[in-house]
């Protein structure tokens, strides 16, 4: 966004563009006669860093003249340099903050006077928001600064001697008459105090050297007007001639010499720099001063003609307070010899406020973008006089500067048509229209209220769905079409990139079509459209991929809106708006459709909105303009009434709905009068004839009206050829066309059909059963009752087109569309029966199950039998009869346990019906009862307990058969359940326990060896060990082997009350070297180990003792197993495998097992004499001991 505040600083050499970092106050200029100030940026007020001129501006434009040493003869502009040189102007490499420079060097003029004009320097500031009203000076702080660097008089001394000077008097010549000898310094007025021909810088400072007094205590620093060098410019005192070079003295000069300065501001300068030709003059102002007249005065146009005679046009009086000069109009003219408040000032100025009103006012039809692009290429040109008799002094300057500026623009329209309702009447072929794909639209969960609370003012009202506007309003389905315009407003080319996205709120959606895309490229603006294509594009400088008609990859325009990216357009190029025939930038204008759809269903409060916006961004060079979405921030939009963006198009999606509602009622046998319209009519079988009416209405939930037609195909079709069956329905021949406004409900139709017969009756139930019927749906669900030959279903459709828009609201070719069933049923009822157990643990079941496994003899197991009302027709039940078998083989291993039958309707309790059994003979359940008719939906149930036989076998596997049959309540005169019923099955799996045995075996290793360790001789595994011939010490091994004979594993624990004793473990010679039975001190484990035998599996236990000597062998015997063996010579001990079940529905405890084994103990002492020999020497006899 380059708004108003352009901020170009143009000096002789440079030119400076950009925005200051923190704008913090109004740019600043003051008439105060010191040029200097201005020329070097140097007032910083705030101390901020950035040049009051610059604060809170886009930018200024600053023109230097003189840009020549003070070197002699003069330079171009034949005068002095004081002020800046450009070596002091701005450099490039240091702008202050946020500013961009270039260079643009131009400059000219010609000075032919000492007192009128020197430097030149102008300062053109735009406004810095770019909103202009002439009538209203505060919304224009824009302004012109105009800068002459004068010096007032020719210091001469009168003495003829050369430096140093003794004596005389400072003497300034004025240059009152035109010599036309432009080669001396006395026509040219340049002062050279000590005549060495090199011009003087500057007067001297107050106080000067003491043989250059101040005349009549006026400080020496130039006096214009002051012939005689007095300090008087008032009156003429003395007059002398000068030493070489010599001068005409002027004796003709009277005080009634003026100085007179004319000042013009030209917008669309004609020609470069100084050498400009002209254009559109805006302002001319003129000052003079006179030395016999106390104020300054300030005219707007030239007392006297001067030599210009360039175009006047648009020339405007510039109110007074507008204008500011230095010196001061109405001020004393001596403001200009000496200012006590501000001794520096020797520069004349002139400033006008409120330029670009200035403009505005010369040119009121044009916007104030249009005068900002006349003003970027202005021109001012200076001329002073002293006698007003010539143009003798003259200075000029033009400038042209970038302004950069893209508009975006986003609009809207409706290119859609309005839908065609279905012709036909509803029995011929309407009916397979039923089965065709449809679109679905918006569905209004309650019709709408109120308008929607938040559409934002736009500046725009909602347009004609026509036309392009800012806003519309659209249905579901409407196809939209969206324009974006972009045009190149400013004077550069601008290398340009959109980003378009599309923003959905409240479930809508949008689906753009490649195919309508088109790019209109105007150059000019207003002149004749080329459409441009990828083929055509790179001729125009624009970005060929960008105009692909494709909504994939990552360059074209289509493709940006779908992923919200932004795209590069090319260059846009700029218009003339100082041609000769004024021209206007680049125009693209690109449309692109598609389709808007809103979410079914959608209610009354919903935002349902589709917003496309559009940002723009050109780029110059360095220079960058965007125009952003949501902010006011181009000339255009600041120029709306109010101001807004326009970078947004809204779509505001409104709610459609249909519903149609169908219902049957039963009615009397002339069909007179009729009882409740319900969705599920249940009719008795009887007494006939029998008549039945179906209603018809539509309520329209939308918020716009529709134009409906209603229709009953398969009712009009089914209806026909069926003897007995009259139809009286209106749909048949077609419904008509029914005006439904939004919000309201259409006036009922009814379709009646009469049955004379309980066979026509049932023949009609029959017409929608699959099969022979093909499957039938109503909207996208398909008909109930077509499996069922007691039960009829079928299907309205209602289809309406939006009708009595407003012509703000996009129609659609779309139709809204409900649809609805009835149902009517002959009197039956559905049940479903559910059969399963469920292990008791005390009175507490498990989980239901069927099969129910895991039982065991002993076992306790409860059935349950739930029995439901499923009726689709809608039919209660009364009464059930029941018929319960429970079988197991043989018969007798499960027995029903007294007293555990209960019948339960919810957490009620109800009764046991008389005669309840489980073998078989029906017994009937009033349910009368137990709260009265099961309505559909609902369920009741009655369990019973039974116990598993103690001796039951594998083959008991009990069998729970239940039939149920449902007593329908469809009135008296029909037989007892004569319709309704369904079996169910709960099995039992009984599994065999155990038998759980054991067997005990011992193992010896003993010392064959004789190195008093057992082993390695080995005794194996026997339940009867003897160690009558083992040598001491001894390793004795017992094994315990459970074996699981049943179909269930086991937790079996072993135990051995002989071996564990104390009396083993405390006899001396006896230790436990590892035990899975007994524990072992000091840390014995908690428990003896349990195992799990699974199934028909074994597994074992180990003890490991070892026995030093027979004789504690012989403690064992004699002492430690007398609770089963008093025999001295053998120890024996018992082990008792016990086992328990697990995960298994409690049953009878299984019994243990033992099992025994013995060992033999030597019934004397064996001595053992032990003696040794050398191997070599074998007649040496054995001895206890050798050598």
């Amino acid at each position: 966004m380059v708004d108003a505040k352009l901020r170009t600083i143009v000096t002789g050499v440079t030119l400076l563009l950009g925005i200051a970092v923190t704008p913090l106050a109004s740019a600043q200029v003051v008439a105060d006669g010191r040029l200097d100030n201005e020329t070097l940026l140097s007032l910083d007020a705030n101390l901020n860093g950035v040049p009051d001129v610059l604060e809170g501006r886009m930018g200024v434009a600053l023109l230097l003249l003189d840009n020549h040493s003070n070197a002699f003869p003069r330079g171009d502009d034949g005068f002095r340099d004081a002020g800046v040189r450009p070596d002091e102007a701005p450099d490039p490499g240091t702008c202050p903050p946020g500013v961009q420079c270039v260079t643009a060097p131009d400059f000219s003029g010609q000075v032919l006077s000492p007192l009128n004009i020197g430097k030149l320097t102008v300062i053109f500031v735009a406004d810095s928001d770019g909103i202009i009203d002439p009538g209203n000076p505060a919304s224009d702080d824009s302004f012109l600064y105009v800068g002459l660097d004068i010096y007032n008089g020719d210091a001469r001394t009168i003495s003829t001697g050369q430096p140093p000077l003794v004596e005389g008097r400072d003497f300034w010549r004025v240059d009152v008459v035109d010599t036309g000898n432009l080669g001396s310094l006395c026509d040219d007025g340049v002062r050279d105090l000590n005549h060495d021909g090199v011009p003087d810088d500057w007067a001297f400072p107050a106080g000067g050297p003491a043989d250059h007094p101040e005349p009549n205590g006026v400080p020496n620093y130039g006096v214009p007007f002051d012939v005689d060098g007095d300090g008087d410019p008032d009156t003429v005192f003395r007059w002398a001639g000068l030493p070489s070079p010599a001068c005409d003295p002027a004796t003709s000069f009277t005080d009634a010499q003026y100085e007179y300065y004319q000042m013009q501001f030209y917008a669309c300068a004609r020609g470069a720099g100084a050498q400009f030709v002209g254009g559109t003059k805006l302002a001319e102002l003129h000052l003079r001063i006179r030395p016999n007249q106390q104020t300054v005065e300030l005219l707007e146009e030239s007392p006297v003609g001067l030599l210009d005679t360039w175009e006047t046009r648009g020339v405007v009086d510039i109110p007074d307070d507008w204008i500011e000069t230095y010196p001061a109009r109405g001020v004393s003219s001596r403001t200009l010899l000496y200012d006590p408040a501000n001794p520096n000032s020797r520069d004349v100025e002139f400033i006008i406020r409120h330029i670009e009103s200035v403009a505005a006012l010369n040119f009121p039809g044009n916007t104030a973008l249009e005068n900002r692009l006349l003003l970027a290429r202005g021109g001012v040109r200076v001329i002073a006089d002293t006698q007003a008799d010539s143009a003798e002094d003259r200075a000029a300057q033009s400038w042209s500067f970038p302004v950069p500026q893209i508009e975006a623009r986003k609009a809207v329209r409706c290119i859609s048509t309005n839908c065609v309702l279905p012709t036909g009447a509803a029995g011929d072929g309407e009916a397979a229209a039923l089965e065709l794909p449809r679109e679905t639209v918006s569905v209004m969960a309650e019709p709408r209220g109120t308008p929607r609370s938040d559409s934002p003012t736009l500046g725009e009202p909602l347009g004609p769905s026509d036309t392009f506007v800012r806003q519309i309003a659209a249905l579901s389905g409407s196809r939209i079409e969206f324009l974006v315009e972009i045009e190149n407003t400013g004077n550069v080319p601008l290398l340009t990139t959109v980003t378009d996205i599309v923003e959905l709120t409240g479930g809508a959606t949008f689906t753009p079509d490649p195919t309508c895309f088109v790019a209109t490229l105007y150059r000019p603006s207003d002149g004749a459209g080329v459409t441009i294509t990828p083929a055509n594009a790179a001729s125009f400088g624009l970005n060929a991929p960008f105009f692909a008609p494709t909504l994939s990859g990552n360059l074209s325009f289509l493709s940006g809106v779908v992923s919200g990216q932004p795209r590069t357009v090319g260059t846009l190029q700029p218009g003339d708006s100082c041609a000769a025939q004024p021209t206007l930038g680049d125009r693209l204008v690109l449309t692109f459709c598609g389709t808007v759809t809103a979410p079914a269903p959608c209610a009354s409060n919903d935002v349902i909105r589709v917003r496309n916006t559009v940002r723009a961004q050109g780029v110059s060079d360095s220079l960058t303009t965007l125009d952003e979405v949501d902010t006011v921030d181009t000339p255009r939009e600041n120029g709306a009434n109010p101001p807004a963006d326009d970078n947004s198009a809204i779509v505001d999606l409104l709610c459609r709905g249909l519903t149609i509602d169908k219902k049957v009622a039963l009615c009397s046998a002339d069909c007179a009068t009729c009882g409740d319209f319900v969705d599920q009519l249940t009719v008795p079988y009887g007494p006939f004839p029998l008549c039945i009416r179906y209603r018809y209405t539509v309520t329209n939930t939308g918020e716009v009206s529709e134009l409906v037609k209603i229709f009953d195909p398969f009712l009009c079709a089914d209806a026909i050829g069926i003897p007995g069956v009259t139809l009286d329905c209106p749909l048949c021949a077609g419904s008509g066309e029914i005006v439904v406004p939004a919000g309201q409900t259409s006036a009922p139709i009814f379709c009646t059909v009469r049955f004379d017969s309980a066979a026509a009756l049932e023949a009609f139930l029959a017409r929608d059963d699959v099969p022979p019927a093909p499957p039938r749906t109503c909207g996208n669900e398909p008909l109930p009752g077509q499996t069922n030959s007691r039960c009829y279903s079928n299907c309205a459709r209602v289809v309406g087109c939006a009708t009595s828009l407003p012509p703000d609201v996009c129609p659609t070719a779309s139709l809204a569309e409900d649809f609805d069933s009835a149902q009517v049923c002959g009197c039956c009822a559905t049940i479903d029966v559910t059969k399963d157990a469920a292990c008791l643990t005390g009175d507490t079941p498990g989980p239901y199950s069927d099969p129910l496994d895991n039982i065991v003899p002993g076992s306790r197991v409860r059935f349950r039998v739930t029995i439901c009302n499923t009726s689709a027709e809608g039919t209660p039940v009364s009464k059930l009869r029941i018929t319960d078998t429970l079988a197991g083989t043989p018969a007798a291993c499960v027995t029903l346990l007294p007293g555990t039958a209960v019948f339960r309707r919810g957490a009620q309790v109800c009764p046991t019906p008389a005669g309840f059994n489980i073998v078989g003979t029906p017994f009937e359940w009033d349910l009368a009862t137990c709260g009265g008719d099961l309505p559909p939906g609902q369920c009741v149930e009655f369990t019973f307990d039974v116990r598993i036989a103690d001796d039951a076998t594998p083959n008991c596997d009990p069998v729970n058969t239940v039939r149920v049959e449902a007593q329908p309540n469809c009135g008296a005169g029909l037989p007892p359940f004569w319709c309704g019923e369904d079996t169910d099955t709960a099995n039992v799996n009984v599994r065999r326990v155990g038998p759980l045995t054991c067997t005990k075996e011992w193992r010896a290793e003993w010392d064959s060896d004789l190195n008093c360790q057992p082993g390695p001789a080995v005794i194996d595994f026997t339940s009867s060990l003897s160690l009558c011939d083992a040598v001491f010490p001894v390793r004795l091994t017992m094994r315990v082997t459970a074996q699981n004979g049943g179909e269930l594993p086991l937790s079996v624990t072993p135990s051995d009350a002989i071996l564990c004793s104390d009396c083993v473990r405390n006899t001396p010679g006896v230790t436990f070297e590892s035990s899975e039975i007994c524990p072992i001190l000091p840390d014995p484990p908690p428990e003896p180990i349990t195992k799990v035998v699974p199934a028909g599996g074994t597994a074992t236990w180990t003890v490991v003792l070892r026995v030093d000597t027979a004789a504690a062998m012989r403690t064992l015997a004699q002492t430690c197993d007398l609770a089963i063996d008093n025999r001295p010579d053998y120890f024996k001990n018992r082990v008792t495998v016990n086992g328990a079940l697990t995960g298994v529905c409690p049953g009878n405890p299984l019994p243990g097992s033992n099992c025994e084994a013995e060992i033999r103990v030597p019934d004397c002492a064996l001595t053992i004499d032990k003696k040794v020999k050398c191997a070599d020497d074998p007649d040496t006899a054995y001895a206890n001991a050798i050598e």
